[in-house]
Protein backbone atom coordinates (compact mmCIF):
# COMPACT_ATOMS: atom_id res chain seq x y z
CA UNK A 1 0.00 0.00 0.00
CA UNK A 2 2.87 2.64 0.41
CA UNK A 3 4.69 1.59 -2.21
CA UNK A 4 1.11 2.34 -4.41
CA UNK A 5 1.22 5.76 -2.90
CA UNK A 6 4.30 7.00 -3.26
CA UNK A 7 4.76 5.34 -6.73
CA UNK A 8 1.40 7.94 -7.30
CA UNK A 9 2.93 10.82 -6.85
CA UNK A 10 6.21 10.57 -9.03
CA UNK A 11 3.68 9.15 -11.81
CA UNK A 12 1.09 12.07 -11.73
CA UNK A 13 0.52 12.96 -15.24
CA UNK A 14 2.04 16.27 -16.72
CA UNK A 15 -0.71 18.95 -16.20
CA UNK A 16 -0.63 18.41 -12.60
CA UNK A 17 2.97 18.48 -12.02
CA UNK A 18 2.60 22.22 -13.95
CA UNK A 19 -0.02 22.78 -12.00
CA UNK A 20 1.79 22.21 -8.85
CA UNK A 21 5.06 24.44 -10.51
CA UNK A 22 2.59 27.37 -11.29
CA UNK A 23 1.27 27.44 -7.63
CA UNK A 24 4.92 27.12 -6.15
CA UNK A 25 5.92 29.99 -8.46
CA UNK A 26 3.12 32.08 -7.77
CA UNK A 27 3.12 31.38 -3.84
CA UNK A 28 6.99 32.63 -4.38
CA UNK A 29 6.39 35.51 -6.05
CA UNK A 30 3.62 36.75 -3.75
CA UNK A 31 5.85 35.96 -0.82
CA UNK A 32 8.41 38.43 -2.68
CA UNK A 33 5.81 41.12 -3.11
CA UNK A 34 4.87 40.14 0.97
CA UNK A 35 8.09 41.79 2.06
CA UNK A 36 8.59 44.52 -0.17
CA UNK A 37 5.65 45.85 1.79
CA UNK A 38 3.55 47.49 -1.43
CA UNK A 39 0.83 50.38 -0.69
CA UNK A 40 -1.24 52.47 -2.70
CA UNK A 41 -0.64 56.22 -2.69
CA UNK A 42 -3.79 58.11 -2.48
CA UNK A 43 -4.65 61.50 -2.68
CA UNK A 44 -6.02 62.25 1.05
CA UNK A 45 -8.24 65.57 1.34
CA UNK A 46 -9.30 65.20 4.69
CA UNK A 47 -7.09 67.30 7.03
CA UNK A 48 -6.46 67.27 11.07
CA UNK A 49 -5.06 70.06 12.65
CA UNK A 50 -2.81 70.96 15.53
CA UNK A 51 -3.34 74.70 17.08
CA UNK A 52 -0.04 75.01 19.53
CA UNK A 53 0.01 77.85 21.45
CA UNK A 54 3.00 79.47 23.54
CA UNK A 55 1.63 80.38 26.73
CA UNK A 56 4.84 81.80 28.30
CA UNK A 57 5.33 84.75 30.40
CA UNK A 58 7.01 86.65 27.56
CA UNK A 59 3.29 86.28 25.64
CA UNK A 60 1.40 88.98 26.53
CA UNK A 61 -2.41 87.69 27.86
CA UNK A 62 -4.58 89.84 26.15
CA UNK A 63 -2.87 87.75 22.82
CA UNK A 64 -3.96 84.21 24.31
CA UNK A 65 -7.52 85.46 24.13
CA UNK A 66 -7.33 86.78 20.75
CA UNK A 67 -5.67 83.05 20.01
CA UNK A 68 -8.82 81.56 20.46
CA UNK A 69 -11.22 83.80 19.29
CA UNK A 70 -8.52 83.00 16.11
CA UNK A 71 -8.99 79.15 16.45
CA UNK A 72 -12.20 79.18 16.52
CA UNK A 73 -12.94 81.26 13.67
CA UNK A 74 -10.20 79.08 12.02
CA UNK A 75 -12.02 75.87 12.72
CA UNK A 76 -15.11 77.53 11.72
CA UNK A 77 -13.45 77.42 8.21
CA UNK A 78 -12.69 73.30 8.26
CA UNK A 79 -14.26 70.93 6.11
CA UNK A 80 -16.94 68.64 7.38
CA UNK A 81 -14.34 65.49 7.96
CA UNK A 82 -11.43 68.00 9.18
CA UNK A 83 -10.74 67.70 12.56
CA UNK A 84 -8.28 69.58 14.95
CA UNK A 85 -7.02 69.42 18.83
CA UNK A 86 -5.62 72.21 20.81
CA UNK A 87 -2.28 72.31 22.73
CA UNK A 88 -0.72 74.93 24.98
CA UNK A 89 3.40 74.83 25.82
CA UNK A 90 5.21 76.25 28.57
CA UNK A 91 7.62 73.82 30.68
CA UNK A 92 5.26 71.33 29.55
CA UNK A 93 2.48 70.71 26.86
CA UNK A 94 -1.16 70.43 28.00
CA UNK A 95 -4.08 69.57 25.85
CA UNK A 96 -7.39 71.98 26.10
CA UNK A 97 -10.88 72.51 24.79
CA UNK A 98 -11.41 76.21 23.61
CA UNK A 99 -13.16 76.94 26.65
CA UNK A 100 -10.24 75.86 28.82
CA UNK A 101 -7.82 78.26 26.80
CA UNK A 102 -10.36 81.08 27.05
CA UNK A 103 -10.47 80.39 30.58
CA UNK A 104 -6.51 80.46 31.10
CA UNK A 105 -6.08 83.27 28.79
CA UNK A 106 -8.54 84.87 31.40
CA UNK A 107 -6.52 83.97 34.48
CA UNK A 108 -3.36 84.98 32.43
CA UNK A 109 -4.47 88.35 31.88
CA UNK A 110 -5.94 88.54 36.23
CA UNK A 111 -2.42 87.19 36.66
CA UNK A 112 -3.55 83.86 38.66
CA UNK A 113 -2.14 81.39 36.40
CA UNK A 114 0.93 79.02 37.04
CA UNK A 115 4.10 80.67 37.08
CA UNK A 116 6.14 77.82 36.69
CA UNK A 117 4.40 76.63 33.54
CA UNK A 118 4.67 80.14 31.73
CA UNK A 119 8.65 79.90 33.15
CA UNK A 120 9.62 78.55 29.85
CA UNK A 121 9.45 78.71 26.09
CA UNK A 122 11.26 75.23 24.98
CA UNK A 123 9.57 75.29 21.44
CA UNK A 124 11.69 72.00 20.22
CA UNK A 125 10.55 70.03 22.85
CA UNK A 126 6.60 71.32 22.43
CA UNK A 127 6.93 70.56 18.21
CA UNK A 128 8.59 66.88 18.41
CA UNK A 129 6.08 66.16 21.45
CA UNK A 130 3.13 66.44 18.78
CA UNK A 131 4.26 63.58 16.62
CA UNK A 132 2.18 61.20 18.22
CA UNK A 133 -0.92 63.17 17.93
CA UNK A 134 -2.01 63.11 14.39
CA UNK A 135 -3.72 60.30 12.77
CA UNK A 136 -2.38 58.01 10.48
CA UNK A 137 -5.60 58.40 8.11
CA UNK A 138 -5.63 62.47 7.70
CA UNK A 139 -3.22 65.04 6.44
CA UNK A 140 -0.87 66.64 9.06
CA UNK A 141 -1.14 70.23 9.83
CA UNK A 142 0.32 71.71 13.20
CA UNK A 143 0.03 75.47 13.40
CA UNK A 144 2.11 77.16 15.98
CA UNK A 145 0.91 80.71 17.52
CA UNK A 146 4.24 82.30 19.52
CA UNK A 147 5.71 85.12 19.36
CA UNK A 148 9.15 82.76 18.65
CA UNK A 149 10.79 83.70 21.36
CA UNK A 150 12.74 80.43 22.42
CA UNK A 151 14.16 79.49 25.94
CA UNK A 152 15.31 75.94 24.97
CA UNK A 153 17.19 74.33 22.24
CA UNK A 154 16.96 75.84 18.12
CA UNK A 155 13.81 74.61 17.05
CA UNK A 156 15.85 74.00 13.33
CA UNK A 157 16.16 70.24 14.00
CA UNK A 158 12.32 69.66 15.40
CA UNK A 159 11.26 71.35 12.49
CA UNK A 160 13.32 68.95 10.07
CA UNK A 161 12.10 66.09 11.59
CA UNK A 162 8.26 67.35 11.48
CA UNK A 163 9.04 68.02 7.43
CA UNK A 164 10.54 64.33 7.05
CA UNK A 165 7.10 63.43 8.80
CA UNK A 166 4.83 65.07 6.22
CA UNK A 167 3.44 67.88 8.80
CA UNK A 168 2.86 71.02 7.67
CA UNK A 169 4.03 73.66 9.88
CA UNK A 170 2.71 77.23 9.74
CA UNK A 171 3.37 79.96 11.91
CA UNK A 172 0.70 82.45 13.46
CA UNK A 173 2.20 85.38 15.71
CA UNK A 174 1.30 86.27 18.68
CA UNK A 175 2.09 89.81 20.56
CA UNK A 176 4.95 90.05 22.93
CA UNK A 177 4.40 91.26 26.56
CA UNK A 178 3.71 94.98 26.38
CA UNK A 179 3.90 95.98 29.64
CA UNK A 180 7.75 96.30 30.55
CA UNK A 181 8.52 93.53 33.58
CA UNK A 182 9.68 94.39 36.87
CA UNK A 183 13.03 93.36 37.90
CA UNK A 184 15.01 93.56 40.85
CA UNK A 185 18.49 94.97 40.08
CA UNK A 186 20.39 95.38 43.64
CA UNK A 187 18.74 95.27 47.18
CA UNK A 188 20.46 97.27 49.51
CA UNK A 189 19.47 96.78 53.30
CA UNK A 190 18.73 99.79 55.75
CA UNK A 191 20.68 98.56 58.23
CA UNK A 192 23.09 96.13 59.28
CA UNK A 193 21.50 94.11 62.00
CA UNK A 194 18.30 92.21 61.34
CA UNK A 195 15.82 91.53 64.58
CA UNK A 196 13.28 88.73 65.23
CA UNK A 197 9.85 89.75 64.31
Amino acid sequence: MVWVWRRSLVDQDSAKKKLSLVLRLLGFVALVIALCRPYLKQEINDLHVVYLVDSSQSIDPASLSDAQQWIDDSRRKQGPNDSSDIFIFGTKVRKMTSAQLKQFSEQAIAGTTESGFRSATPISKALLSMRTVFPTNKAKRLVILTDARNTGALSADALETLSDEGVGVVYHVLDPLQKPEVAVASLTPSTDFAYQG
